[in-house]
């Protein structure tokens, strides 16, 4: 009986836990290629503070969305402005982070919305699964690294490299500036997909496209930037907005 149990104990701890096969060490070119890529997605992403201009949004869920011209603003870490223009060159609606507060205006109905803004309201308003400050650093195109020893290259050609992490995976591609992001992939502890961004079209530094898909909730946000400013000095009065007095606060 001893033995029964001790061996029912010993199949109990192996469940419980199974190690992770040893991954073959990278030699010392690969190691330098990672430490470039590495190197120089931190730099792009600590030199992204702002961007202010013009894009067309689609958002929305992945058989029905809103699509429309915007003029946004932006800064690190969490404050953003959107514009939702009309086809009369009014406001459609009006989204701002700011100070860890949202707001979001609806003049043609005067309904407002005014709470934290956080995951589960963001999530609830503009089917986007992330808090104010990643979305600011999605829209940016700045990528959420991980410490650099988490990476393993596990693809090197001419133009383009992949790191896999522990958090999710990042595919990068050769220009004239170093290294830009291609996609990001983020994952979950059990390495499911909790969204992918895709980047293209890129003037320089910036791209002129990037889509997002998320898992949670089934959603899709698509921007295609007309005319932007990266790193404009802002003043912090465009993340204000009064709510007009006789407007009605929408119920939860």
């Amino acid at each position: 009986m001893k033995r029964s149990l001790a061996t029912v104990f010993l199949l109990l701890c192996g469940c419980a836990g199974v190690p992770k096969t040893a991954m073959k060490p990278m030699d010392a070119r690969t190691l330098a290629l990672r430490h470039e890529a590495f190197v120089a997605i931190r730099s792009r992403n600590e030199s992204l503070r702002s961007l202010k201009g013009l894009a067309t949004v689609r958002y929305g869920s992945k058989l029905f969305g809103v699509k429309g011209d915007t003029a946004f603003a932006m800064e690190k870490p969490g404050d953003l402005r959107i514009d939702a223009l009309s086809d009369f060159g009014t406001f459609a609606s009006q989204v701002i982070f700011s100070r860890g507060r949202l707001l979001i205006l609806w003049p043609s109905q005067n309904h407002y919305f005014e709470g934290a803004a956080d995951r589960e309201a963001i999530e609830r308003f503009l089917l986007i699964g992330l808090d104010a400050d990643r979305v600011v650093d999605l829209l940016l195109s700045r990528i959420p690294l991980e410490p650099e020893d988490h990476y393993r290259v596990t693809q090197a050609g001419e133009k383009e490299i992949v790191l896999r992490g522990e958090d999710g995976e990042l595919a990068l591609i050769k220009s004239e500036d170093g290294f830009v992001p291609q996609r990001y992939l983020a994952v979950d502890e059990k390495g499911r997909k909790l969204y992918r961004v895709t980047y293209a079209d890129y003037r320089r530094e910036f791209p002129g496209r990037l889509e997002a898909d998320f898992r949670e909730p089934k959603s899709q946000i698509q921007v295609v930037f007309k005319d932007v400013e990266l790193n404009p000095k802002m003043d912090k009065k465009v993340f204000e907005q009064r709510i007009p007095a006789d407007a009605t606060p929408l119920e939860n």
